[in-house]
């Protein structure tokens, strides 16, 4: 009996370039999935805590300070506190308005897609809703002020400080 000592050897070299073809497959793939679950956390704020606003800060965003990416919507959980005298309508036919004002660059962050069709905050009450923003600025921080004006634009019904990044 004649054994090839040839054709064990071949046969190695072969398993090893297939292991290290799957292998690269492998980490391919895995990189691709790890990539595209990095993005769909920066669009929305999973497991962000969201601390409830109060009299002190009557708007809060989840994670606490605003860190969204260039020209990217980013769903956000809002709180809102009305100590106001009057409702809050911020889904009406005549709305109240949420914007974020940042110096020195007014109009960097935009808010759109409010979940608010019909909604209002009465008076001493707290409610929460979801929000997107997009930045629209270039990349830095950014002394915000989150604030609800009234319908009219000319009277500030509430505002609460908020740091804006921009990465």
């Amino acid at each position: 009996m004649i054994i090839n000592k040839k054709g064990g050897m071949e046969m190695s070299i072969n398993l090893i370039i297939i292991i290290i073809i799957a292998l690269t497959v492998l980490g391919l793939v895995l990189g691709f999935v790890v990539s595209k679950f990095n993005e769909a956390d920066t669009q929305f704020d999973i497991g962000e805590k969201l601390a409830e606003a109060d009299y002190n800060t009557p708007i809060t965003f989840s994670g606490g300070n605003l860190n969204l990416q260039p020209n990217k919507a980013t769903g956000k959980t809002i709180s809102i506190y009305n100590y106001a005298q009057a409702s809050i309508n911020l889904g009406s036919a005549t709305p109240d308005v949420l914007t974020i004002k940042c110096l020195p660059t007014a109009g960097i962050v935009t808010i759109s897609n409010t979940e608010l069709l019909d909604y209002e905050i009465t008076s001493g009450t707290t409610d929460t809703t979801q929000v997107t923003l997009t930045a629209t600025g270039p990349k830095g921080d950014y002394a915000c002020k989150a604030i609800i004006m009234n319908n009219a634009g000319d009277a500030k019904l509430l505002g609460s400080d908020v740091k804006l990044v921009i990465k």
